[in-house]
């Protein structure tokens, strides 16, 4: 099998930059690093029904306004808003790696897990960081401010083949582990579409402590173990979990 899959394994602490590896699994991993973006940062911009994107700078961090950007085009002196409805992509133009892609996303939330008035009113700007054939892995950056308290946060979602939006399914602060309240029981119910996701998360196939060490491999499990057609033989899982975990 030779179908291309990306996670995301973050690590600020150890400074890690992009890279990527391929294993006997034929499997092919990469790291993407999120940063924040910046006022100035150079950046594509791509809007629906135009047929060229523009070059130009942000001239706000993404994060700041979680519904649209403020953009400079060129050499203009004057920046615009652009509103998330109105974006097909925004490329951030990265010196010493591959540029980053953000992509508006609907963002759902699985039933009864997060009170309506919580929900986003328009699309976020989201990084796919994994895709696999029936599933695929988003992050979105963002700053939470807690009073005299601010963590950097990645915000985690899956979408299934053939959907256009994508559901929320975790929250972790950068450069700590994820803790889950609940354990298995949260991840059942986050994942309760995916019955042979719970299954193997009651049987202990799946463990929770996987998912505290990197919550987008319950994303690579759920392609590579429970919803693929194509199995990886016994010494190519266990050569890819060992990566994941």
């Amino acid at each position: 099998m030779k179908r291309a899959l990306r996670i995301l394994l973050l690590s600020l602490a150890l400074g890690l930059a992009s890279l990527g590896a391929r294993g006997q699994s034929g499997v092919e991993i990469c790291f993407p690093i999120n940063i924040d973006f910046w006022y100035n940062e150079s950046v594509i911009l791509k809007l629906k029904g135009q047929s060229a994107p523009f070059e130009g700078f942000l001239k706000t961090p993404v994060h700041q306004n979680p519904y649209e950007i403020k953009f400079r085009q060129g050499n203009s002196k004057r920046a615009k808003k652009y509103s998330t409805e109105d974006i097909e992509y925004l490329e951030i133009v990265m010196e010493d790696a591959d540029n980053i892609k953000l992509v508006p996303k609907e963002i759902t939330f699985v039933p009864g897990s997060v009170p309506r008035i919580f929900h986003y009113r328009h699309p976020l700007l989201v990084q796919e960081v994994y895709s696999g054939e029936h599933v695929k892995c988003f992050t979105r950056y963002f700053v939470s401010d807690e009073g005299e308290y601010m963590s950097d946060n990645l915000a985690y979602y899956y979408q299934k083949a053939g959907s256009e939006d994508v559901t929320y399914y975790w929250k972790k602060e950068i450069g700590t582990r994820t803790h889950i309240i609940g354990g298995k029981a949260y991840l059942k119910k986050a994942f309760g579409e995916f019955p042979g996701l719970v299954e193997a998360i009651d049987s202990g196939a799946y463990d929770p402590k996987e998912f505290a060490a990197n919550p987008a491999s319950v994303i690579v499990y759920l392609e590579e173990f429970i919803l693929s057609e194509d199995s990886l033989d016994a010494e190519a899982q266990k050569e890819l979990r060992e990566r994941l975990f």
